[in-house]
């Protein structure tokens, strides 16, 4: 459904898939949508009149969809072990990226979208070439990799996976670069802050922050609180705070300097799995 901000009218509802829909994101310019589902499908929707313009099918669930900047092109990831990547005023199909030998959960674009990240349940993440499709690094755990991110200039990339491992690679090279290791084997979430100094990891029922600075990273903060696993954790733009989201059906905000909460929204009932904050921050 896509609702009005202000008012919590619904607006449209963009129906069509067959089966579940697992990630939903608007077009750059706010005038499209891109939907993926586990029909084994990704669509693209006129977000006014909320009309199906295009199709575009994988072999299995497709688990997430993302657009480039420019809103020219869709990148799509799949349970079939393949990311794609099609023209979105077409849906032509451009790139099929190959190489994963089981699901791939996950995606993202460099900052300057040369090339792409994938991160997969057969313990590796890989970076490939975005205009060629070339294979260019493949960066490997010991289990199922569940997340990764692009540093803000494209130098380096973070993984962590269920090995209890959040990883910075080298995005050129490879290298890796620092480990950070939870005692807990399932890493859930990871994000950088917004300087870059520190990670947030994320596992079972409480975040961790982690200081950069020294020759190995230091455990800093501990969050605690939620009674269900944490699924999600990031700082906000500005660098003071920290959000949390967890299965217990709760989000959490807290101080970033002393760990401090600071609020807990509660009103869902089952598990938040991801939070969006206002692009203003408020």
């Amino acid at each position: 459904y896509v609702w009005d901000a202000v008012s919590g009218q619904r607006l449209f509802a963009a129906s069509g898939h067959a089966d579940d829909v697992n990630d939903v994101a608007w077009g750059p310019d706010g005038s499209y949508l891109l939907t993926a589902a586990a029909d084994a499908t990704a669509r693209l929707w006129d977000a006014s009149p909320g009309d199906a313009l295009h199709t575009l099918a994988h072999g299995d669930w497709v688990n997430g969809a993302a657009w480039s900047a420019d809103g020219s092109r869709v990148l799509t990831w799949s349970r079939d072990g393949t990311a794609c990547l099609w023209d979105a005023a077409t849906g032509a199909l451009l790139l099929t990226l190959s190489g994963h030998s089981d699901w791939v959960s996950g995606a993202a674009w460099s900052p300057d979208e040369t090339r792409l990240l994938t991160w997969s349940w057969d313990s590796t993440a890989r970076i490939w070439d975005a205009a060629s499709g070339a294979p260019l690094l493949t960066l490997t755990h010991q289990g199922r990799v569940n997340g990764g991110r692009w540093n803000a200039d494209g130098t380096r990339v973070l993984t962590w996976a269920n090995d209890g491992q959040t990883r910075v690679w080298d995005a050129a090279s490879g290298a890796q670069l620092l480990a950070v290791t939870d005692l807990v084997t399932d890493i859930t979430g990871a994000a950088w802050s917004p300087d870059e100094t520190r990670l947030i990891t994320a596992a079972r029922r409480s975040a961790r922050v982690w200081d950069l600075s020294g020759p190995v990273p230091e455990e800093v903060l501990l969050l605690s609180g939620h009674t269900g696993t944490v699924e999600f954790a990031a700082w906000t733009a500005d660098g003071a705070r920290l959000i949390t989201a967890a299965r217990d059906g709760t989000v959490r905000l807290w101080d970033a300097a002393t760990g401090g909460e600071i609020m807990v929204l509660s009103a869902h009932e089952g598990a938040v799995t991801g939070v969006f904050p206002s692009p203003d921050g408020a």
